[in-house]
């Protein structure tokens, strides 16, 4: 058997070996109909489009993503075909939060943006949407939900609608995959009446994907004054990008998000173990050798309380300076692909220890998703 593996996938060299008669590993731009013709499985990224014209004629049965998106994949295409798709859900959660985090700490600085009294809009309450909601609440931030197919099965008491979300919120962030061509679709999801109901000064944040916001729009919006800023690490046309948006927003990243050391290596297992399953290879529980993240990073929890109270702002620069890989890529947007490729994966929350004696302090920290122990 044959399998094709993206070149870029950390930590999986090696793993199939010893059970594929042929791994090929190729950049996922690069990966086509004629490397793909013979093989068996396929384990990609998002720049890799898996659809006919890339698997017609294969003998592909099983795709395995190391992303939390399938949109690069042809999931109708696939089920006709009978190839099965995994997907790496909710491995980068505690990446994006980070993300999503630091992108605000930013903002309370740069714009004197006092948390007190704000509100937040959660635009699709899944992994990381339900992972946000808490660390708000955790720094005292009120909290609206917005996910309609979630709605539609739970019920409306706990849910509110994303016209109410841009009236009533302050911040705004979005989770959610992109859809079109189906129920609740998410393709310009932000566009005309989303930007006419806009809170004047609010925040807005995309760490989902390109094309759920209409980005002309934003970028007008945010010139206009009529916001106060927005954090952007996704894009409609990547690799390139809007020049106005990238310019207008004061937080900019090239889709790296959810690249933490963590994320990654849970992404890669759990494409490991579908693949695994799938061809009954029995490879199960895997981590790389060494494994970075066996140990946690000691942080002295003094250094970030000022009268009992936590320096939020202070802590997030710590573990995550994003302002500093938003400065980079605002020079060098060009360096899209490259940058993501080369990226020094970082620590998340969940990488950083803190101890003490102070419960609730505690319980905020974990909230935040920092890893605690009690003196």
């Amino acid at each position: 058997m044959k399998i094709v593996i993206d070149s870029d996938i950390p930590y999986i060299k090696n793993v199939f070996e010893e059970f594929f008669d042929e791994v090929i590993y190729i950049k996922g731009n690069q990966i086509d109909s004629n490397a793909v013709r013979n093989a068996h499985a396929l384990i990609v990224r998002t720049r890799t489009l898996c659809n006919a014209q890339l698997l017609s004629g294969s003998s592909v049965k099983a795709i395995a993503t190391a992303t939390v998106g399938t949109d690069h994949i042809d999931l109708n295409y696939c089920n006709a075909s009978g190839i099965k798709v995994y997907s790496a859900q909710g491995s980068n959660k505690g990446a994006v939060l980070q993300w999503v985090l630091a992108s605000l700490l930013v903002a309370t600085e740069n714009f004197n943006f006092d948390l007190n009294g704000k509100v937040i809009g959660i635009v699709g309450v899944g992994n990381i949407g339900s992972l946000v909601a808490k660390a708000a609440k955790a720094m005292g931030v009120e909290v609206l939900l917005c996910d309609p197919p979630r709605q539609e099965v739970e019920g409306i008491a706990n849910f509110v609608d994303l016209s109410y979300i841009a009236k009533n919120s302050d911040i705004i962030t979005f989770h959610v995959p992109l859809t079109q061509k189906c129920r609740n679709a998410t393709l310009n999801m932000a566009s005309n009446e989303f930007f006419s109901n806009l809170k004047p000064n609010a925040l807005l944040f995309n760490s989902a994907r390109g094309g759920i916001i209409d980005e002309m729009l934003l970028a007008k919006t945010l010139m206009s004054g009529k916001i106060l800023g927005a954090a952007i690490d996704v894009w409609q046309g990547e690799p390139n990008v809007l020049e106005g948006l990238l310019n207008a927003s004061y937080i900019a990243t090239p889709h790296i998000a959810g690249y933490s050391i963590e994320g990654k290596i849970n992404a890669t297992a759990m494409v490991i173990e579908a693949i695994s399953k799938h061809f009954e290879l029995g490879v199960t529980n895997w981590s790389p050798t060494p494994n970075p993240i066996e140990f946690k990073l000691e942080l002295n929890l003094l250094k970030y309380l000022d009268n009992n109270l936590i320096c939020y702002s202070e802590l997030m620069k710590k573990v995550y300076p994003i302002e500093m890989e938003s400065a980079y890529f605002k020079i060098n947007p060009l360096n899209f692909e490259a940058y993501r490729n080369s990226y020094n994966y970082r620590r998340e929350n969940g990488g950083y220890c803190f101890t003490s004696d102070n419960i609730e302090i505690l319980r905020k920290m974990e909230e935040l998703g920092f890893a605690t122990a009690k003196t």
